[in-house]
């Protein structure tokens, strides 16, 4: 594992905490999403295989989506969206 990977893991990069309802779509790159309280996702962009699937739903607190998020609305509950150093 490279350490720039290590980093983005770890959080080390920093990242925003999001307080839903966030009023629509926030923009960035993420290296990856933690559910600290259940929440629901109106909408998620990413690189991930069918990510509607996890809007709608609630996701449980201690979840983590690992994967490149462009773009998340939270419609209730709190994630934590950590900073990818990826261009």
């Amino acid at each position: 594992m490279s350490n720039v990977r290590v980093t983005n893991q770890s959080g080390l990069n920093g990242g925003t905490v999001f307080v839903g309802p966030t009023g629509g779509a926030q923009l960035g790159t993420w290296e990856g999403i933690q559910v600290i309280n259940d929440a629901i996702l109106d909408t998620i962009s990413s690189n991930l295989v069918d990510d509607t699937s996890l809007t709608g739903i609630t996701l449980n607190a201690g979840i983590t989506i690992f994967g490149r998020v462009t773009s998340i609305d939270v419609t209730s509950g709190v994630v934590i969206a950590y900073n990818s150093s990826a261009a």
